[in-house]
Order: structure tokens, then sequence, then C-alpha cells
């Protein structure tokens, strides 16, 4: 009974995000709406003759068309022997070197940062250094018992 109320709760609590969803934030803008379509008062309309251009054509001589032959320069493909070039070598030891590299200068930096403490002649008056503790091994350490 319970796997079955957590089933409902989790499948209500999912939809429930797709039923509250907001509008988007620009509505969609597809372009200008024009009511009814620009006309062209008549008289200004381009009209086009095709008479002369068909008298031009029918004065050239039925010549057959000609084909533009390029030529290309195909050589054959390159056979290679299954290594690859140094570029490629290169390519991949970099970027498998390069979280190692990261890691490195990260570690190096931390590494100076922390040794490099501020002196106490730097530091403000109202600020005054703890002393360094000392680490004791665990041979001095006494037990209870």
């Amino acid at each position: 009974m319970k796997s079955l109320i957590f089933l409902v709760l989790a499948i209500v609590l999912t939809l429930s995000g797709a039923a509250h969803a907001r509008k988007p934030a620009v509505e969609d803008f597809v372009g200008i709406e024009s009511e009814t379509p620009d006309v062209t008062p008549e008289g200004t309309e381009a009209l086009f003759n095709f008479q002369d251009d068909v008298k031009e054509f029918a004065k050239k001589p039925n010549q057959p068309a000609q084909a533009i032959v390029q030529q290309k320069n195909i050589s054959s493909p390159k056979t290679t022997n299954g290594s690859w070039p140094i570029a490629t070598w290169l390519g991949v030891l970099v970027v498998l070197a390069l979280p190692f590299v990261t890691w490195m200068l990260t570690m190096r930096h931390l590494k100076t940062a922390s040794t490099t403490a501020t002196p106490v002649a730097d530091l403000p008056s109202n600020v005054t250094p703890l002393p360094v503790r000392e680490t004791k091994k665990d041979d001095d350490i006494k037990k209870a018992s």
C-alpha cells in the first residue's frame, strides 16, 4: 500500500510541473500580417512583351548545344601502411596529458600558496599569529585503561 501511495505521489508531482508551466516570455512572431494583399494600381504594372524575344530566337539558326567538359586531375588514393602521422600522435598525447598537467599545476600552486605564509610584520596590529602546534607521536599518547 505504501508503494502505491508513493507511486501515485511521484506521478502527481511529475505531472504537476507540466500543468503549471509558464507561457513563453516572448510570443511567437511570424511577421507583419496584412488584412488585404497589396494591389498594384491599374496602369502601373510592369508589362512584358515576349514577342520580340520570340522573333529574335527565330532568326538564329538551330545549333546543337555544346557541352563544356572540364578535365580534373584525379589521382589515385594514397596507400597507407597503417602508421599514424606524427601530428596525430602529438594531438592524442596533448588531449590525454591535459588533465594531468592541469592537476600538477593546481597542486604546485596550492603548495606554494600554503608554504608562503604571511610574515608577522605584515599583519595588522590587532592580529596575533597562533603558535604552531607540535604533533605528538602515537607513542607519547597514553591510553586510559
